[in-house]
């Protein structure tokens, strides 16, 4: 969600900006400005966010992941979320009992595509795929720290459009690119 990420830059930019001499206009001036180019970024990158997920079929607005992450992208976002840690307690495993539990859900929510925050997918993954017939995604989403070449906004931006597409709405990569640009600009002057 762009907006806790707003706001921890916001707690954070406060704490700098306390430990800056008063004294020291030009440094508070640019932090306060990095700051407010940073929040643009990251409210243009929501306002882009809530265009693509727009696209998507409302009948197939349903969010499958074994992480609870994700949760915080549909609540953003208007998804429903299902987190098979839900189901998994301490195990990586579904207990036995709980699998007619899980299938009925995916059957009951409509559920086209499973997400793999791993590749290859994980078992319980895998298994869930094979006895729904649901397709898992073909590309994988990221939800514990980024991308191996990745920040902030290339993460989100990936994300969504994994999203977006494998549920049947059609994703703007190239304006999508075009923040990654903007942030990674910001981050690399």
């Amino acid at each position: 969600d762009p907006h806790n990420i707003i706001k921890m830059g916001n707690v954070i930019s406060k704490n700098i900006n306390k430990k800056i001499s008063f004294f020291d206009r030009e440094t508070k001036k640019v932090l306060k400005e990095r700051t407010q180019a940073v929040n643009s970024i990251l409210e243009d990158l929501d306002l882009w966010t809530q265009k693509q997920v727009a696209t998507i079929p409302t009948d197939r607005r349903t969010i499958v992941s074994k992480h609870k992450a994700m949760e915080y992208y549909g609540d953003a976002f208007g998804l429903k979320t299902l987190s098979l840690l839900d189901y998994v307690g301490d195990s990586s495993s579904l207990r036995p009992e709980t699998i007619s539990t899980v299938i009925a859900e995916l059957k009951e929510e409509n559920v086209k595509v499973l997400f793999a925050e791993q590749k290859p997918p994980s078992k319980l993954l895998r298994n869930l795929s094979r006895q729904t017939s649901t397709p898992i995604a073909s590309n994988q989403i990221y939800v514990d720290g980024l991308m191996p070449t990745g920040n902030t906004v290339s993460v989100a931006v990936h994300n969504t459009c994994t999203i977006v597409n494998s549920l049947g709405g059609e994703c703007d990569e190239q304006e999508g690119d075009e923040l990654e640009g903007k942030w990674n600009s910001l981050i690399n002057p």
